[in-house]
């Protein structure tokens, strides 16, 4: 078998070509050309494993080499032909005590690369190989994981460069490239372009052979690149300098044009590795088919639905005259679009820029496809991968309460929201010392505080901790819970009581209840985890629907101030550390005041608002997808007759503890914190007295 072309010029390429084919001609047991096409290992591969597909053959082997052949129309149309002239490879930067080497198959002392394992994704047998490589004796890890699908003209690439020694390694960057065989020609151009993240080459007649480059995956930019003459690229991949970010670098000098035997690299960098530091980067290698209109999208990106975007496509024009062009464009069914349909004339050499809007719906779950065909003397389709994330919120974490201090207890006010929050919280307060961490619930039933976790000692909140539970929680320690969980489906109603359970607390009778709204999900894919008061919410006494327009009462004589029209009076308490606010949003995870002043019937509080999201930083696992059915209740021009009502005033203020979790009486609003007796100031109190005694002692 002849082995991959050394780099030689068109002309005597294209006699060798037609020799070829003379042979093919008169040989009638010749099936294709005698060339490496890709269907064994390459000569030069160690351990190499290969994903078999049209039109890109792949191998890669254990010192994360990479060869590609591909089936290309332009220059016959069942032979696979390789692309590289040798191979394309990784190079690795570093710097560590004040000593820079690169490291790669190209060295032969402790900066090579040492091969570990080279083994097909246990998750992705068919179309992922995962090698693993060491680097620096042992302190070093190199894994590279390969991706080709069936049908695709690129291939993912993914690197993960980890810190497994105990010195820190600074002016990190890992590069990928080598010298390009683009259809078997040598003399292509380079190009770079900004929009599409694209480094790329184009041979002279762009016609046979269509592009070859490398696109950088949304969020990994490259650093720096080089497209040049093929030794330049070569000498750049092992130099310790940064890589110069030009195309056709030095091909003038050694061939008088900017069509010459070239290579091309890219580099990501400039990372410091303390010990256990890892990086990773993605690349995807492109190719398209032959034409002298080019058409480069944008890196595939991931969106969260209920989302806009902008999507530029960039089409190339690199024939000699202008090309009239036609668009054509495909989005998913749903999605709303926006973009120019009419021809775009693309003067010879030059480029336009193609913007699309895009705006993925709510509750849209699938992933989509944005495709561009432009039509000219040829037609070329380029598309865009957009991957749909899961519903995604921010609920709080431990890590955000603010620590009480030796002269100050803070109480924050939570809610537990979801299942898996509740858990959490349980057992972050598991066996604490009342010194050190305390939490109370509130219980509208027994109108008292109850500490937590709940025992004989403490008592019990009615019907346990639920995820609408409010909680006032103090500690001078972090604590390890987290509140993100599986959403609540829809619909949702909590209930604010009229007052404590005569019989559970005789004579009591606060109608405050502390609670909380868990994320819900309201349509598939759609979580709420923010709310306005009182938009968001039907609020709904004795059967009917009350607001703020009602007769004979109205939602702020329920909830607010009696006889006031000022709706705002209504609003929910929240305690903010110090005292307690009105406050108009409400948000999953935290714990609000909810008033009424009808002393005899409860009020019912769901959630109907279906249009507000709150779209944060963490992904809420565990997701529901159940069909959603939100009940309606008619509301009538006006209310049955007045309730007896009594203003209830402020809420109840925060636990104090010289009563085992009770607290000042309701409408204290301003009344703050635990008193001077209980656990955690005392606590605080006998550290500072120690602490002073201490410091008289030394004097």
């Amino acid at each position: 078998m002849i082995h991959s072309f050394a780099k030689t010029n068109r002309a005597g390429l294209r006699s060798l070509m037609v020799l070829l084919v003379a042979m093919v001609c008169c040989c009638p047991w010749a099936q294709t050309y005698s060339l490496e096409d890709g269907s064994v290992a390459p000569e030069n591969a160690s351990n190499g494993l290969d994903i078999q597909g049209t039109p890109l053959r792949v191998w890669t082997d254990e010192f994360l080499r990479v060869w590609v052949y591909r089936q290309d129309p332009g220059i016959e149309a069942t032979g696979f032909y390789p692309q590289y002239a040798t191979t394309y490879r990784p190079t690795l930067r570093i710097t560590k005590g004040g000593t820079t080497e690169v490291c790669g198959d190209h060295r032969r002392d402790a900066f090579n690369f040492t091969a570990v394992s080279i083994v097909r994704d246990p998750d992705d047998l068919a179309h992922s190989i995962i090698a693993t490589v060491t680097s620096d004796s042992g302190n070093l890890q190199i894994v590279h994981k390969l991706t080709y699908v069936n049908g695709e003209q690129h291939v993912r690439h993914e690197w993960t460069v980890t810190n497994l020694g105990k010195a820190t390694y600074t002016n990190v960057a890992l590069r990928y490239g080598g010298d390009t065989q683009l259809g078997i020609f040598n003399d292509a151009r380079g190009y770079y372009d900004a929009a599409t993240k694209m480094l790329y080459c184009v041979n002279s007649t762009p016609n046979e052979s269509g592009t070859m480059g490398m696109q950088a995956a949304s969020g990994t930019d490259f650093a720096k690149f080089i497209e040049g003459f093929y030794t330049s690229v070569n000498a750049a991949m092992v130099s310790p300098s940064n890589f110069p970010s030009a195309v056709n670098v030095d091909k003038i000098a050694w061939s008088q044009s900017e069509y010459a035997n070239n290579g091309m690299a890219v580099e990501w960098g400039y990372y410091d590795l303390a010990p256990n530091g890892t990086f990773t980067v993605t690349l995807f290698e492109r190719w398209t088919d032959p034409g002298f209109l080019q058409v480069f999208a944008p890196p595939g990106f991931t969106s969260e639905n209920g989302t806009q975007h902008t999507v530029t496509f960039r089409v190339q024009n690199l024939a000699a005259a202008s090309q009239d062009v036609t668009l054509a464009m495909s989005v998913p069914e749903g999605w709303v679009e926006s973009y120019v349909l009419a021809p775009i004339t693309v003067p010879a050499g030059a480029t336009a820029d193609v913007d699309i809007e895009i705006a993925i719906p709510l509750g849209y779950t699938q992933d989509g496809v944005i495709q561009l065909s432009a039509t000219g003397a040829t037609t070329q389709i380029s598309q865009v991968l957009v991957d749909i994330e899961p519903p995604i919120i921010r609920l709080p974490t431990g890590s955000d309460l603010p620590l009480s201090t030796l002269t100050r207890t803070i109480y924050t006010a939570i809610n537990p929201c979801t299942p898996e929050g509740i858990t959490s919280v349980l057992n972050a307060l598991s066996g604490r010392s009342s010194l050190i961490t305390r939490a109370f619930a509130w219980d509208s039933y027994q109108g008292r505080y109850i500490e937590l976790p709940q025992s004989e000692r403490t008592g019990f909140v009615t019907g346990g901790v639920q995820v609408t539970t409010g909680i006032f929680i103090a500690t001078r320690v972090p604590l390890n819970y987290d509140l993100n969980g599986s959403p609540t489906s829809a619909p949702f109603e909590f209930v604010v009581i009229n007052g404590a359970d005569p019989e559970l607390n005789p004579g009591t009778s606060s109608g405050w209840t502390f609670a909380g709204l868990p994320p819900i999900e309201v349509s598939p894919g759609n979580i709420q985890t923010a709310y306005t008061w009182p938009s968001s919410f039907e609020i709904i006494h004795n059967d009917q629907i009350i607001s703020e327009s009602t007769k004979p009462y109205t939602l702020m004589d329920l909830m607010g101030a009696p006889g006031s029209n000022d709706v705002s009076t209504s609003r929910p308490w929240h305690w903010n550390g110090s005292r307690y606010v009105q406050v108009d949003t409400l948000r999953s995870g935290e714990g609000y005041w909810f008033k009424n002043n009808d002393v005899s019937n409860s009020i019912t509080i769901r959630v109907v608002d279906q249009s507000v999201r709150v779209v944060d930083q963490q992904a809420l696992s565990g997701g529901t997808n159940r069909p959603v059915t939100i009940r309606s209740v008619a509301a009538a021009p006006s209310a049955p007759g007045a309730p007896a009502l009594r203003d209830r005033g402020a809420p109840p203020a925060p636990p104090d503890d010289r009563a085992n979790g009770s607290s000042s009486t309701a409408g204290s609003a301003g009344g703050g914190g635990c008193g001077s007796g209980s656990g955690i100031s005392l606590f605080s109190m006998l550290m500072f007295l120690f602490g002073l005694r201490f410091l008289v002692a030394r004097r």
